[in-house]
């Protein structure tokens, strides 16, 4: 469910987080407008009216507001000369998903869908009914993040995560067409010799190796087959 925000507020605190050392040197690539602004309040009540606006920052020198898709993560230790930077408060959770905790490059705000298995077509046309994507795993820290959730929650079948190979063989892609630059396989992986040879060209976090629960390693499966599936907000760059 989207987030409507529309209601101006009197404190910038109640809608909007501070963020007092950051890096805005790429900002720029996900700018949605910038605005003359005589205060910070009127920029984050400016950007609340739009849900897109995730973010802003106000140029207390310039008496300027420029607004943004996403909320950066930093770790940067200067900022820009008279800028001052807010994010919006509580995105993942406010849209019943959850954030992971700071992990190297950037947090993942994801929700698991256990209780409604789909192939990976419908999957991932659900996930865009709330502006996500099938979960993309860029690292080792977020895959075993997202393994030990798993675990955790016991979801007790494979889980289908975003990436296929359905235009050319053993060329894996994204849903919008860019290329998964990291796939850890699980043992044996990529093969489909355990289904006689049939057509396994979507991607799924393995459940089990034997008797032992997995999910640190990615199988390629049948995208017909429905299973469980996790959205991807991707609302940080």
């Amino acid at each position: 469910m989207s987030r409507v925000c529309h209601v101006l507020s009197n404190k910038i605190t109640e809608e909007w987080q501070h963020v007092a050392i950051y890096d805005d040197k790429d900002f720029t690539v996900y700018i949605l407008w910038t605005v003359p602004g005589k205060s910070v309040l009127v920029c984050g009540n400016m950007c609340a009216r739009d849900s897109s606006c995730l973010s802003f920052t106000w140029n207390k020198l310039e008496y300027l507001c420029k607004m943004f898709s996403k909320i950066f993560y930093t770790t940067a230790l200067t900022t820009s000369i008279g800028n001052i930077y807010f994010k919006r408060k509580d995105v993942c959770t406010l849209k019943g998903y959850i954030e992971t905790p700071t992990l190297p490059e950037m947090p993942i705000c994801f929700r698991f869908f256990q209780l409604t298995p789909l192939d990976a077509v419908s999957a991932s046309s659900e996930c865009q009914k709330s502006s996500a994507t099938l979960l993309r795993i860029p690292n080792l820290d977020t895959n075993l993040y997202i393994s030990q959730y798993l675990k955790d929650v016991n979801a007790g079948d494979d889980v289908s995560i975003d990436g296929t190979d359905i235009v050319v063989r053993n060329d894996w892609k994204y849903s919008d067409g860019s290329l998964v630059t990291y796939i850890n396989w699980a043992p044996g992986e990529p093969s489909s010799l355990m289904c006689g040879g049939c057509d396994e060209r979507c991607l799924a976090l393995q459940n089990k190796i034997l008797f032992f629960i997995y999910f640190e390693g990615v199988n390629n499966k049948m995208c017909g087959d429905a299973r469980p599936y996790i959205c991807q907000l991707h609302i940080y760059a």
